[in-house]
């Protein structure tokens, strides 16, 4: 009788322990499922977000803010180009005659030659020197693409509080 006690208390104690690693599992699994979740959806957020910022960004092409920020563009060059005074500048139709002006005011001493920026591109410039070794992208994209991580931290945080 004292060892049936024993192997059913045994058999219990077993039980106890499975069902006790299996409900543990069971929690664990849920928790990696729900942040998983939480995790696509905040990167869809933020997907939608950049493609608004995008899209907002549209309305800017052609102001003074924007024509501001071309200027700026073309007065970095020379600090990033050092000695290479041929150089090509991709710019959008809308912008061409805008940024020919401003680049013989700001870059007086460089031999340019203008092309025009892919379709689709929302605006800004590309600067290349000749020999195609350093390129400079200021377009409007590549503006939102360097500082996404930087937004996705804003975005989060502001994500956050609202949770929390």
């Amino acid at each position: 009788m004292k060892k049936i006690k024993e192997e059913k208390r045994s058999i219990e104690e077993r039980g106890y322990h499975v069902i006790f690693r299996d409900k543990n599992k069971i929690i664990a699994q849920g928790k990696n499922t729900a942040k998983t979740e939480l995790l696509e959806e905040k990167s869809r957020i933020l997907e939608d977000f950049k493609q608004a910022v995008l899209d907002e960004a549209r309305n800017y092409v052609g102001t003074e803010i924007y024509r501001g920020y071309l200027v700026k563009c073309l007065e970095k060059v020379p600090s990033i180009l050092r000695d290479r005074r041929d150089i090509i500048i991709f710019v959008n139709d809308p912008d061409s005659a805008f940024v020919k002006q401003n680049a013989s005011k700001v870059l007086p001493d460089y031999t340019i030659t203008f092309d025009a920026l892919p379709a689709g591109t929302i605006g800004g410039i590309v600067v290349r020197d000749t020999d195609n070794r350093i390129n400079c992208d200021f377009t409007v994209e590549n503006l939102v693409r360097t500082n996404y991580k930087t937004i996705g931290m804003h975005l989060n945080e502001v994500m956050e509080k609202q949770v929390g």
